[in-house]
């Protein structure tokens, strides 16, 4: 009954008939086998198991995509991508399955440790599910996508008063050429979605996102499709070829591959022109859409393949035997509007990529745009040979490694979080009502605050007519009597209010700010006015008993940043005189007790051109047990940014300290100050630029206090994922060292967040860690619990006392893992409101942290030494650094030597 009902909402009565006599023995066929799965749902302990998974399984949200598409469909798309990735960015997934393609689910099945399939077609099953989510705390997620042709309005406004967070996601234009008939309910529905600010918006091209943009002026982004790197990026040389295809590999030409859907679309004229050449085969793989291939004669040309499609597991070992892939769409409203997925994975498989100029194809330096027939049989030839060029290969890896389904699902989550915190900070603003320290709120409808409310008012009306006191008393009296029984009352701050006034006759009323008081506005401003003060009772002076090293202690290598001095690069991006600094000044606490600004102590503003400033920073790392410096190097391809410090150190021998190099090899982009991420200066992808950065780090090299492990020279790579051919890269730097007479080098991968790699198999000795990257999704986000000062905070917090008792840096491991630690982190000073703050940090808990990895390490027996990198030295604008500061002096340097000294 209830498919039938929707039936005739999304299609009326006539056509709802239609179905049933048309379809009629197969639907009493269906209504016979969902009524016996509906018994079964009575009497299955299957929801026990659910329920325990729910509770057991760790995870800071559920995400749901409750409308019935299917898990083993045709095409294998975003919204499984989305659900598989969910749990690999702190989430659980429920997925709903279908009879017609998953025949073997009939109530559920977990796919993953953190996915759930399950036959969301069925009403009672569905109606069990929402019966046990409803009662679950925290964030819950309605993923929801702009085809889906069940959903109403009705449904998601009962959702949303369930405490739901509604995620909708715009993948493609509005219409029957990619849908079929569309109901005029789901038109409706995406004009409430976009003009609803509580219900997140992701549209997947920015054609989609321009007309989401005029709607709404937050609570929305534009987030493209992306790939499962490790599932498509495979060696065809290692690969047993698919049975069905080993004839066309065995005819040695050139194999044109193209999988995906056959529809209008498609431009089949272009097809045919390929097809003409005898050097080619065109391999297809994909379902038809329509007619439209069988009717364009394209299949009759004998170097036309077509093998039907393939399921989305098998796919890519199909794919991998394309010598070039091609997107021949052509280019119209509904393709204007399309994120393909395949050239993404075309990325990942690094085969050339041709296509006509789709403005979602035109951002990646990948794809060969043409603009007519003749242009994309030109690039297909150009193609031939790229298939072989170093350079064009590494630019393939790096697009698919900057646009997996991993990131995009992070990016996806933290804008549905993100709007989820600020929903509950505007409930706890409006009705003063103590909220749960977890994500535990069930219900986000936003109360009517009590000053609203018709009894309220009614009274405050009485009260102020009683002629018992003057005016000015009677607010006296009221906000005292708020403050004693009720303080959230405190809060409420709307615009503008009507506050009496005594004429002297009749009491009137005048528009005017009403006298509520904020007590947490007010104890932000005497924050604010105590900091020109010396707070004592944190502060920890300058030691009377430096640290002298003894055989066996921990080399503790602190990274140290640069950028504290004028360079002329900034001078031209950012103007005259600008260095960290400025970012340091400029930083404002986001919340009450928000530890910002940082201000410098007996270092004071430093000029790292000046030596006597580099002497004492050594001065005093030797005095508190620091090992040695881990300089960030930045080389462009032989330009350098930032170099005097170091230079100056090289060449001057009196300041004596064990020094390493960590090359950043990244682009330098605005992020400087937090504004966006574009490209100041590129870094080179080339594999001869990353080859040729080992000439000039020789003259460093070559050093007496270089730092070496085992006698080996000290370099740490930040970015390993973005070197093109690690394996030839790191066997020349090695050659090239030995030819200089350095002897052997001991490179050490920086771990990156969300970017699995066999870095010991690649060629690096030994990999680090580098926080807060490396550990910040195993830590617990308290975003939620914070009272922010300001209504626009956009960033994370998370609790620094948290991951240090409960040792969460502990919650990973990998063979040859040199840890690190970070003494706290808060980069507002860079990023603003945007920043992510760890909370809580004291030099107690680093120093705990601290000795904890020494111990580890001394415990394991794959580590060439005992070695912990910090995060870091100096870097003042993410508050990660070890210099004393205002308010604690030398403590956290004191907490370093303590941490050495007691793990002897």
């Amino acid at each position: 009954m209830k498919k039938t009902e929707q039936n005739i909402k999304s299609n009326g009565w006539k056509k709802t008939i239609k179905k049933i006599f048309f379809k009629g023995k197969d639907s009493f066929a269906n209504v016979k086998e969902s009524g016996r799965i509906a018994e079964m749902v009575q009497t299955s302990d299957i929801w026990i198991d659910i329920e325990n998974w729910i509770d057991r399984t760790p995870h800071s949200f559920i995400d749901i995509f409750h409308v019935p598409m299917g898990w083993n469909t045709p095409l294998f798309q975003r919204f499984q991508h989305l659900s598989i990735q969910a749990g690999n960015v702190g989430g659980i997934s429920f997925y709903g399955a279908h009879p017609l393609v998953d025949k073997d689910i009939e109530i559920c099945e977990f796919v993953t440790p953190t996915l759930c399939i399950i036959n969301l077609d069925n009403y009672e099953v569905k109606k069990k599910l929402f019966e046990i989510l409803d009662r679950k705390s925290g964030l819950k997620i309605i993923r929801l996508q702009s085809i889906d042709l069940a959903t109403t309005i009705d449904e998601l406004k009962a959702f949303q008063e369930k405490g739901y967070a509604i995620l909708y996601e715009y993948i493609d234009e509005l219409t029957p050429q990619i849908t079929g008939n569309i109901p005029k309910f789901v038109f409706d529905r995406h004009d409430y979605v976009l003009k609803n600010e509580d219900i997140s918006i992701i549209a997947t091209a920015d054609k989609l996102f321009e007309q989401v943009k005029p709607y709404r002026t937050r609570n929305m982004d534009m987030i493209t499709n992306g790939v499962d790197y490790e599932h498509w990026n495979l060696d065809r040389n290692l690969l047993e070829c698919p049975q069905d295809i080993q004839d066309i590999i065995n005819e040695n030409k050139i194999i044109i591959g193209y999988h995906g859907a056959l529809a209008q679309w498609i431009d089949y004229d272009l097809l045919k022109q390929i097809a003409e050449d005898e050097r080619f085969i065109l391999l297809i793989i994909g379902y038809e859409h329509d007619d439209c291939m069988k009717e364009s004669g394209l299949l009759a040309y004998k170097n036309v393949k077509y093998i039907g499609s393939k399921p989305y597991s098998e796919l890519s070992r199909y794919a991998a035997f394309y010598d070039i892939a091609i997107l021949p769409f052509l280019v119209n409203d509904i393709t204007k509007s399309v994120s393909p997925v395949k050239i993404f994975e075309y990325m990942a498989q690094q085969k050339p990529i041709i296509s006509y100029a789709l403005p979602e194809c035109l951002k990646y330096e990948s794809c060969l745009i043409a603009h007519n027939q003749q242009e994309f049989i030109n690039n297909i030839n150009n193609a031939i040979e790229l298939r072989f060029d170093e350079d064009y290969c590494n630019v393939l890896k790096q697009e698919a490694l900057e646009n997996t389904w991993q990131a995009i699902t992070k990016k996806t989550i933290d804008l549905v979080e993100i709007d989820y915190n600020n929903q509950l900070r505007r409930i706890k603003e409006m009705d003063g009502s103590d909220l749960p320290t977890e994500k535990t709120t069930e219900v986000l409808t936003v109360s009517t605050p009590p000053q609203e409310k018709v009894f309220y008012r009614a009274l405050k009306k009485i009260f102020w007519k009683i002629p018992i006191m003057p005016a000015k008393t009677k607010e006296r009296f009221l906000f005292n009597v708020k403050k004693t029984l009720k303080p959230s009352l405190l809060s409420y701050a709307p615009g503008e209010h009507a506050v009496p006034v005594n004429t002297g006759d009749d009491l009137v009323l005048s528009s005017a700010p009403q006298t509520e008081h904020n007590s947490n506005q007010q104890k932000y401003i005497e924050q604010i006015l105590s900091i020109p003060a010396q707070d004592v009772s944190n502060y920890v002076p300058i030691t009377e008993t430096p640290y002298d090293r003894q055989n066996g202690d921990n080399k503790i290598i602190a990274y140290y940043l640069t950028q504290f001095h004028p360079d002329p690069h900034n001078e031209q991006w950012w103007g005259k005189g600008v260095t960290e600094w400025n970012n340091v000044c400029r930083a404002v606490p986001q919340f009450v007790d928000h530890y910002q600004p940082r201000l410098p102590g007996e270092l004071g503003f430093y000029d790292l051109r000046i030596k006597e400033n580099m002497m004492r920073q050594i001065e005093l790392a030797q005095m508190y047990g620091i090992y040695g410096f881990s300089f960030y190097y930045y080389w462009f391809n032989g330009e350098r940014l930032l170099e005097k410090p170091i230079e100056m150190f090289l060449s001057d021998e009196s300041l004596d300290f064990p020094f390493s190099l960590c090359w950043a090899n990244e682009n330098w982009t605005k992020r400087f100050d937090g504004t966006n991420s574009d490209i100041l200066m590129e870094q080179p992808k080339s594999v001869e630029s990353y080859k040729n950065v080992i000439h000039d780090m020789v003259r460093f090299l070559k050093d007496k206090r270089y730092i070496t492990i085992q006698g080996k020279k000290l370099i740490t790579v930040y970015r390993p994922a973005l070197m093109p051919e690690p394996t030839e890269v790191l066997q020349y730097w090695r050659e090239y060292c030995h030819v200089q007479g350095i002897g052997d080098l001991y490179i050490v991968a920086v771990k990156e967040n969300m970017v699995e790699l066999d870095l010991l198999g690649i060629g690096y000795d030994a990999i680090s860690e580098f926080h807060p990257g490396t550990v910040y999704t195993n830590c617990k986000n308290i975003t939620h619990d914070i009272d922010y000062v300001r209504s626009d905070f956009s960033g994370e917090v998370f609790d620094y006392q948290d991951l240090v008792e409960n040792q969460k840096y502990f919650k990973y491991n990998l063979p040859k893992l040199y840890r690190a630690v970070m003494p706290m982190w808060d980069n507002t000073a860079r990023r603003n409101n945007k920043g992510m703050i760890f909370q809580g940090a004291t030099p107690t808990l680093y120093k705990q942290w601290l000795i904890d990895v020494i111990s580890e390490g001394k415990n394991r027996s794959d580590l060439d030494d005992q070695m912990v990198f910090i995060n870091a030295w100096n870097e003042w604008g993410e508050g990660a650094y070890l210099e004393p500061d205002k308010k604690y002096g030398y403590a956290y340097l004191q907490a370093t030597k303590e941490a050495v000294e007691e793990s002897r």
